[in-house]
């Protein structure tokens, strides 16, 4: 009120775009902020679910190794592997964190029916199809699509059937 002068007031025009800029940045840092932590959710989850299905294919990695080292996998002749005792609790853990990370049970139950597969009766019904049924349960679990393998490449068994372990030379 200089002069005498009354002052006008300030109109519409300046402060609706000022507070719709305000709301805009403060709605974007929002959303960003949401979206990001969405994403690290997101990304953690398939993280949690590659590394159950990673630790579920070495179980069953030994468990046919040691099936096949007994000489119980169907259209496998025997092979020469060292039966190696598997550890209970980790099979159990394992499990676990199949169930806790998957989204469907496709994955757990192979691993379960494999592992299980003919202990009533003593003798071994599974064949390297498991293998391979298990690995494409857990890439669909993670978003690839299934893989054919022929089957019978689909596991690496006795590279060196011929070969005693204790004769090989010693690795400098």
């Amino acid at each position: 009120m200089n002069n005498g002068q009354k002052q006008q007031p300030v109109s519409n025009t300046f402060w609706l775009p000022l507070i719709s800029a305000i709301i805009l940045v403060v709605l974007t840092a929002g959303l960003t902020a949401y979206f990001n932590s969405r994403n690290d959710r997101v990304q953690k989850r398939w993280e949690m679910k590659r590394e159950a299905g990673r630790h579920a294919l070495e179980i069953i990695d030994q468990y046919f190794a040691n099936e096949a080292a007994l000489g119980r996998i169907s259209n496998m002749p025997k092979v020469s592997y060292q039966f190696e005792k598997m550890d209970d609790v980790k099979v159990r853990e394992v499990c676990n964190e199949l169930v806790l990370s998957c989204d469907n049970t496709n994955a757990i139950t192979t691993f379960l029916e494999i592992l299980s597969s003919g202990k009533s009766t003593g003798t071994s019904g599974i064949n390297v199809a498991y293998i391979q049924k298990l690995r494409n349960d857990i890439r669909t679990e993670l978003g690839f699509g299934p893989l054919d393998i022929p089957l019978d490449t689909v596991w690496v068994a006795d590279l060196f059937p011929n070969v005693q372990t204790n004769s090989l030379p010693a690795r400098p």
